[in-house]
């Protein structure tokens, strides 16, 4: 996913989204990587994981308020 494709993945899905914002050289993301695979299997019917370079897409970190790594943004959940 990047910032051409945002808008539609997340803020539009049905679906709610988990969106992970992660960096190349980033420990704690590449530490947390098989847990958030795990969550993305076992939730696949109720929740859409998605992953966004945030390396390649500062503009829309700096719009959604991305100010540091590893970063998870929920979209769309219902409490």
């Amino acid at each position: 996913m990047n910032q051409d494709n945002y808008e539609g993945e997340v803020l539009e899905s049905k679906e709610p989204v988990l969106v992970d914002f992660w960096g190349p050289q980033c420990r704690p993301y590449l530490a947390l990587m098989p847990t958030v695979g795990r969550l993305e299997k076992d939730y696949a019917s109720r929740l859409k994981v998605t992953k966004l370079n945030a390396r390649q897409n500062r503009l829309l970190c700096a719009k959604v308020q991305v100010v540091s790594l590893t970063t998870y943004l929920c979209h769309g959940l219902k409490t």
